[in-house]
């Protein structure tokens, strides 16, 4: 009898330990641009789903390149920039996505979707967007000044100009002031530009990255060539500021992507449909537009929705730039860049 009893608490002990290893906690991994989303909304995420978000950062799109690319199971959704999802899409580094399980898709303005970069939106989804444009002072620049991307070119303000200490973002001025693209793989146009900023480098102040927002709240340039997120928080500190957006720009994306044969590849859907959510996508942004619509109508999206920094006409969108990958060509760009730095 004590050995049926014995061998009965065995089994019993048995079972219970293996329907507690049969309830695994529930993760998600999410790799994020720094310091863009109100973390609350990831809590929120797990409060209702019970899905735990292990959460990281990054600060620029090629560390992400190469830690995803070095370890590709240790995430599942990414936040890659539109270059970058063409770069890894190249490389079959990204899952295909199953629109079908991003119902929330729907939400998302037409005039993000199906952007060259990825057609038909087969391996990212829009998270948020942006301009590149000129933040300037209006007690130091005269107005009638701001022609498209002339006036960084304008001997007037020399000395009084700040750049971005970045090849895309400027050289590409430099495109478009010459009426190309700035993916322009012709060799010919691309030493035309960078005469031309080697010539524009005598009126440039400094190329520098976060620093330049501060450098114009404290007055020390007349103008900057900045990205419309750092615009809106300078303008926020400095009411002398305000923000032009040539028609000729760059509109740029950051996007949700899943890597190729995430771990948990169910949780990453969940997680995008959720940030796709109004309600969610509302909330979620630190000084980032949502594409989500209706987000606009909902607090605290709703009392920012008049900037329009962040939140220009979608119709003056139609005709910005996206960045592709220039592929092996980029080695040109970049070197062309440090050319115009050296000169």
């Amino acid at each position: 009898m004590k050995k049926k009893i014995m061998t009965l608490m065995m089994a019993l002990f048995v079972f219970i330990l293996v329907a507690c290893g049969g309830q695994k906690k529930q993760k998600v991994s999410f790799y994020n641009w720094g310091g863009t989303i109100n973390k609350q909304v990831l809590k929120d995420f797990e409060k209702e789903t019970g899905i735990e978000v292990v959460y990281s950062e990054f600060d620029e799109n090629e560390r992400m390149y190469t830690n995803v690319k070095n370890s590709m199971k240790d995430y599942d959704v990414i936040v890659p920039s539109e270059y970058m999802v063409e770069k890894m899409i190249k490389e079959n580094l990204l899952n295909e996505i199953d629109l079908s399980k991003v119902p929330n898709f729907k939400e998302i303005a037409n005039v993000f979707k199906n952007k060259g970069f990825d057609p038909n939106n087969k391996h990212s989804i829009p998270m948020y967007y942006g301009t590149l444009g000129i933040l300037y002072n209006k007690k130091m620049v005269d107005p009638k000044d701001l022609n498209e991307w002339d006036i960084i070119f304008n001997p007037k303000y020399k000395g009084k100009i700040y750049m971005l200490d970045s090849s895309r973002d400027t050289l590409g001025p430099g495109f478009w002031k010459l009426g190309y693209s700035s993916n322009s793989k012709d060799a010919k146009q691309l030493e035309e530009v960078k005469k031309l900023m080697t010539d524009q480098k005598k009126l440039v102040t400094a190329y520098l990255h976060d620093e330049i927002k501060q450098q114009m709240v404290n007055k020390n340039g007349a103008l900057a060539v900045v990205y419309s997120g750092e615009a809106s928080e300078a303008i926020s500190e400095n009411s002398d500021l305000d923000y032009y957006l040539p028609k000729h720009s760059n509109l740029w994306l950051d996007n949700f992507a899943i890597v190729k044969n995430a771990t948990n590849l169910e949780n990453a859907y969940k997680l995008i449909n959720y940030l796709c959510d109004p309600k969610v996508a509302a909330k979620s942004g630190n000084n980032q537009a949502t594409p989500v619509t209706k987000a606009r109508e909902i607090e605290p999206t709703k009392s920012v929705k008049s900037n329009k920094v962040l939140y220009p006409n979608l119709d003056d969108l139609r005709e910005q730039e996206v960045f592709k990958d220039l592929g092996d060509f980029v080695e040109k760009f970049e070197q062309a860049w440090e050319d115009v730095k050296a000169n």
